[in-house]
């Protein structure tokens, strides 16, 4: 039986070429599309065939990619970055003429990206997590951080777009009031700040499902080896 095709977005990063390579080591073929000249991941053995594009901008990079998709006509598609996967779930009706998207839509996505959602929800259903410290307005900025036990960790909450694409980053300690003041008033402008979090030293431990219409295909768990910054 003949193995559906899969076209993997930005194997040009090691997420994505690890996701061509495990299709690959499974007999599924693979296109490789990397978003930067001469990406790395195009010369994995596991690719049946490797395209690159570059473009300028977001609606440039989409129609560059339907394009690609007429022609190839892959069975599916998968992406790997969030602004990515939210730009082609933009136009989705429009792609799958043509492919399938191994990604869910935005709607289920968006609770995904959203990390104070994703906290929100873990709460409703009694999972533990972090004590947060919820900043809503600029006013009480100075308040909140003569509050919080320190150190605290800052992460976005979900990515910044646009105009306030500057302000993302991964994440960050803040071992002060004074630090935590100066380090969030610019957030101030794009209508909401990272998530606040109590410290709690330990190791990372992740866990990953595939799902299909509830039900996880493939589950495993994993403990991060080492963290960022490296000591």
């Amino acid at each position: 039986m003949k193995q559906p095709s899969v076209l993997v977005l930005q194997v040009d990063g090691h997420m994505g070429l690890t996701v061509a390579r495990g299709l690959g080591r499974e007999g599924v073929p693979v296109i490789g599309v990397s978003l930067a000249e001469d990406g790395f991941g195009l010369r994995s053995r596991y690719l049946t065939e490797g395209r690159t594009i570059t473009y300028s901008h977001e609606g440039e990079l989409l129609e560059k990619l339907l394009e690609l998709v007429k022609e190839i006509r892959p069975d599916f598609l998968i992406a790997i970055s969030e602004w990515i996967l939210t730009a082609l779930n933009s136009r989705r009706e429009e792609f799958q003429q043509y492919t399938r998207f191994l990604f869910a839509p935005q709607e289920i996505l968006r609770r995904a990206f959203d990390k104070a959602e994703t906290l929100a929800i873990a709460e409703r259903l009694g999972i533990p997590v972090p004590l947060a410290y919820r900043l809503t307005s600029p006013d009480d900025l100075e308040s909140l951080a003569a509050r919080c036990n320190y150190p605290v960790v800052l992460k976005p909450s979900r990515q910044y777009a646009g105009e306030f694409a500057g302000l993302n980053f991964d994440h960050r300690y803040i071992w002060s009031a004074n630090e935590l003041v100066e380090f969030l008033r610019p957030y101030s402008i794009a209508g909401y700040y990272p998530l606040i979090q109590r410290y709690y030293p330990g190791h990372g431990i992740g866990i990953e499902t595939c799902m299909y219409r509830g039900e996880p295909l493939a589950v495993f768990q994993h403990r991060r080896i080492r963290e960022f910054p490296i000591n």
